[in-house]
């Protein structure tokens, strides 16, 4: 129909046509906005009663798909009448692409809260570190079959929404695993103090850590069909485990090489991480803290992580 209506209006003038066409940007803005708070309400009623709306997923990925379909429509639209472009603020593909972006957060956001309870045994002794070696029963194998269960329900979506929702959703288990291991919290795993202890613990849950990092890294890289050389979110988590592994001479070395992949890492993670140790003193934390921040540098090559994770440790106090 909105080829029809600019067919007829460019035979009478162009002006006419892309005013006219302006006229229908603003309109399909606005649907968009009642599109994205129906899907906030839909989303908000499913997550009340999870048996309320029945086939909750499909109508989403349903309407994802129609989001993308309709920017697709209306940019062949564009070209085939040829609209100039600076006679209208909001294209409706753009428009059109935030609406489905915003669809798939939604069900991104739904996943992280059945996982919310699971990821909260990052870092302790017997739910998480002591069932290391009860394939099946860890933390980390439901949260896999938790993203691979939905993962089935989003396969409709297209490839470029479903790869962005992937990756999303790994960015954000790989945020909450991270605050679970640097937030100080009741039942976290404490290093001792006296040192044959406190390495051998720290190696421990170290080559924990690892192993976990690298387990996301790969089946992540499998659901979204990435190619193995490319970097992963989960990638910080080992690098956390080097710098609790590290020898105290290392330390300054392992933080440089953080600071220089994670833009957002500040002073204050960086002293929880140390802090985390139990083996360091406050001045050697405060040097090392010094050291790392003036190295640190920006790199668009990770996606943020710390940025979302609050800490505080009270460090310049």
């Amino acid at each position: 129909m909105v080829g029809e209506i600019l067919g007829v209006t460019k035979q009478i003038s162009d002006e006419i046509k892309d005013r006219i066409f302006n006229d229908i940007v603003l309109e399909m803005a606005e649907f968009f906005e009642k599109l994205i708070a129906a899907l906030s309400d839909f989303k908000d009623q499913h997550l009340r009663t999870r048996n309320a709306a029945q086939w909750y997923h499909n109508y989403s990925v349903a309407t994802i798909n129609n989001c993308r379909m309709l920017a697709d429509n209306f940019t062949e639209i564009a070209t085939k009448f040829q609209i100039q472009r600076d006679s209208y603020d909001s294209p409706i593909a753009k428009i059109a692409e935030e609406a489905a972006e915003k669809g798939c957060t939604f069900l991104v956001e739904e996943v992280m809260m059945d996982l919310n309870e699971v990821l909260g045994q990052i870092m302790t002794k017997s739910e998480w570190l002591e069932s290391s070696g009860t394939p099946g029963g860890r933390p980390i194998d439901t949260i896999v079959a938790t993203v691979t269960d939905y993962s089935k329900d989003f396969a409709s979506l297209r490839p470029e929404h479903l790869f962005s929702l992937i990756k999303e959703l790994e960015r954000r288990v790989t945020v909450r695993y991270v605050a679970a291991i640097i937030q100080p919290a009741n039942g976290k795993i404490k290093f001792s103090a006296s040192g044959y202890e406190n390495d051998t613990e720290r190696r421990e849950v170290s080559d924990q850590l690892i192993i976990e990092a690298d387990y996301l890294g790969r089946y992540f890289k499998e659901l979204s069909n990435t190619k193995d050389f490319a970097t992963s979110p989960s990638d910080v988590i080992r690098s956390i485990a080097d710098l609790l592994k590290s020898s105290p001479d290392m330390i300054e070395l392992e933080l440089s090489s953080m600071v220089g992949r994670y833009s957002d890492l500040t002073a204050e993670h960086i002293k929880s991480l140390l802090t985390l140790r139990g083996d360091i003193s406050s001045a050697e934390i405060r040097s090392s803290v010094s050291s790392a921040m003036n190295a640190k540098r920006n790199n668009d090559d990770y996606p943020p992580i710390f940025s979302e994770i609050t800490v505080s440790t009270g460090l310049f106090r």
